[in-house]
């Protein structure tokens, strides 16, 4: 089993505004059915149903219904060394190939939840994620809301796991660049990434295109316990250049890349800033 490739592309219709609502409409019509089926369609290809539950239920906080997903945060994670092995022409054992690692998610235990709703009128997905109990009045004080087109479905469904179970500082984040990018009328490409590194002494382990660094650390079988980081990366195609954005579960924390790749500390962006109403409905974004 070899490792895939840690890097998710972002399309530019991703993500639009997000604001502190507590209640608003979601038709309980053919078309809203149709579109949180196949939002959960979608989910279902990808969540871990021993990990995950999707359900449809009542809308708590209008009419109609939504989609309930409860998912655990994931745990520790462990890069195992187990080569495989063929017989080369001299009867020889030889490693039969070259990504030889596994790397292995333990069980975690902190659930989630995000409801997941659909406005038919302005033809987008509503997402609440955060500290929230489900019932007929949940309690939506520390709620993050972002609204998604329906064309983002299929990316957000992709990365469902990491934008809003185990990173939701992400979703936030590219939500906040893309709007600003919007205001300014600027043009990036905008990535998250992932990259593993050593939990004991913070060596970068795995890049963000998925290759496996020091291999000569490794023994046949070792495992050697690794902590995902997650960034944003920005690249404008003006003079600007590339920024990256380290995420942390109460921010993100700017560098700007040089020319080889040398990192320039630049700004912390809050939490509560990316939380705060943009300044333009969602009608006005692209």
């Amino acid at each position: 089993m070899s490792l895939i490739k840690y890097v998710f592309s972002i399309t530019l219709f991703i993500t639009l505004s997000l604001t502190q609502q507590t209640s608003f409409a979601a038709g309980n019509s053919e078309n809203s059915d149709d579109a949180l089926q196949h939002f959960r369609l979608l989910l279902t290809e990808q969540l871990n149903p021993n990990r995950a539950t999707i359900e449809r239920v009542f809308n708590p906080i209008g009419e109609g219904q939504s989609l309930l997903v409860r998912a655990y945060v994931s745990g520790p994670q462990e890069l195992v060394y187990r080569p495989l092995f063929s017989e080369a022409e001299d009867g020889s054992l030889v490693s039969a190939h070259p990504d030889s690692f596994i790397l292995r998610t333990l069980p975690g235990t902190e659930l989630k939840e995000v409801l997941i709703n659909y406005e038919a009128s302005k033809n987008h997905y509503e997402l609440f994620f955060g500290s929230f109990r489900y019932s007929v009045s949940p309690d939506m004080s520390d709620v993050n809301h972002i609204s998604a087109r329906t064309e983002a479905a299929p990316f957000l469904t992709r990365n469902f796991q990491t934008l809003f179970i185990d990173q939701p500082s992400a979703a936030l984040g590219i939500r906040y660049l893309f709007d600003q990018q919007s205001e300014q009328d600027t043009q990036a490409i905008i990535q998250l990434k992932k990259e593993y590194k050593d939990s004991t002494t913070g060596e970068l382990m795995i890049t963000s295109d998925g290759d496996i660094l020091n291999r000569y650390r490794f023994e046949m079988y070792e495992t050697i316990n690794v902590e995902p980081v997650y960034f944003i990366e920005q690249y404008h195609l003006d003079k600007t250049g590339t920024i990256r954005y380290y995420i942390q579960p109460d921010g993100l924390q700017s560098y700007h890349l040089g020319a080889t790749g040398e990192e320039r500390a630049g700004n912390w962006i809050s939490r509560r800033t990316m939380q705060k109403p943009r300044l333009f409905s969602p009608s006005q974004t692209p």
